[in-house]
């Protein structure tokens, strides 16, 4: 089964109004372009007014600590996209997927990355574009659009 996710950038003017024209999705990925380079959440106004409408939000951008994550999760987003605070330890991942379980979506970037977060347990994974990773078996894995407007999908691989 293919899961349908609309995207919506939470620094835009227009992201409640963008969340809104998404038709016939099964949730909306907010993503916060401006946590990425700063480690922490900085656009939470507008996604609290996402987290308003009736469709499953994840959240991606920014989160570098499994409280932060949990924090965001408390808002009630469904599930959070992490980076590199998954990877920045040895022990870091099997801490992440302990303490968020399936919502956590560890970032995939490569064949290696893919083992970590199997081996850590991870229910999901989220591919970018051209990453080259090769998806494991079972995993259910978000992958990105053609472009920044695009539907983003996830699927359980074979």
């Amino acid at each position: 089964m293919t899961l349908r996710f609309g995207v919506v950038y939470l620094d835009s003017e227009d992201a409640l109004v963008q969340a809104k024209s998404w038709e016939g999705v099964n949730g909306i990925v907010a993503w916060d372009r401006e946590a990425d380079s700063i480690g922490a959440p900085q656009n939470v106004g507008s996604l609290h007014e996402l987290l308003g409408l009736e469709v499953p939000i994840w959240y991606g951008g920014g989160l570098e600590t499994v409280h932060t994550a949990e924090l965001i999760i408390g808002l009630g987003c469904e599930k959070v996209i992490v980076d590199k605070g998954f990877y920045k330890t040895e022990r870091s991942p099997a801490h992440f997927v302990r303490r968020l379980g399936e919502a956590c979506v560890p970032v995939v970037s490569d064949a290696e990355s893919m083992a970590t977060i199997v081996r850590a347990g991870a229910t999901y994974g989220y591919c970018r574009k051209g990453s080259g990773a090769v998806p494991a078996t079972g995993l259910n894995v978000i992958l990105e659009g053609e472009d920044s407007n695009s539907v983003w999908g996830v699927a359980l691989l074979p």
